[in-house]
């Protein structure tokens, strides 16, 4: 982002034309893997302030359903060590990130999750409470899955939220409970989800992991 506004190359920066009357349809991909975020979160908390402020926000959600706090998670690299506190910390970041980008006028049309990602896709389309999504992520990763994901009710999504674990869409209460229970598993990959999606496709995927640390979420494919 810093090279684009400085009008500068990047290996990591595509820029481009959007063709007159066609609407851009974003999707933001959310993955489960948490080994990338070690020295990542605390790197974007350092270059983006904003994303520091929208993890002070989850502070209070990490300490009621995880036993974890905010500054643990972005500087704390043993975190990621533990299943049970790197599930939650994985939500929590993707879900500031979220929101970071949000606050930057860039919103998904549809969430799009894998393994615990998925935890963050449903919050960010509002079918699972932030509450909810960081409890499930501490419970599955600590082998107590079953009876967190038994109290937890789904809401209607407010934009669809695709599974890569099964590849279909939903809208929030068609969503069996027990779903999450497998939710560690990453399916087909991105590639299953591509089915659910339908005329829904988008054209343009926001990858929010860490693999990228030049960018916040790397723009995967813009067709």
């Amino acid at each position: 982002l810093a090279a684009f506004l400085a009008g500068q190359d990047h290996p990591g920066l595509q820029t481009g034309r959007k063709p007159w009357g066609r609407e851009l349809h974003m999707a933001f991909l959310y993955p489960g893997e948490t080994d990338p975020w070690r020295a990542g979160a605390a790197r974007l908390a350092a270059e983006i302030p904003a994303f520091a402020e929208a993890m002070a926000d989850l502070d209070g959600p990490l300490r009621r359903t995880a036993a974890l706090t905010a500054d643990r998670v972005l500087h704390d690299g043993t975190v990621w060590d533990q299943p049970s506190a790197a599930s939650p910390s994985l939500v929590a970041v993707q879900l500031a990130l979220t929101t970071w980008w949000r606050t930057c006028g860039v919103g998904p049309q549809v969430a799009v999750g894998r393994g615990h990602g998925e935890l963050a896709a449903a919050a960010a389309a509002g079918i699972l409470g932030v509450d909810d999504a960081l409890r499930i992520a501490a419970a599955l990763a600590s082998g107590d899955g079953a009876r967190a994901v038994g109290e937890v009710p789904h809401r209607e999504a407010v934009l669809p939220f695709v599974s890569a674990l099964d590849g279909r869409l939903y809208r929030g209460r068609d969503l069996p409970t027990d779903h999450w229970l497998d939710c560690g598993n990453s399916g087909g990959g991105w590639e299953s989800a591509l089915v659910g999606l339908g005329d829904r496709r988008p054209n343009v995927w926001l990858h929010l992991g860490a693999a990228s640390l030049e960018c916040p979420g790397a723009v995967v494919a813009a067709t």
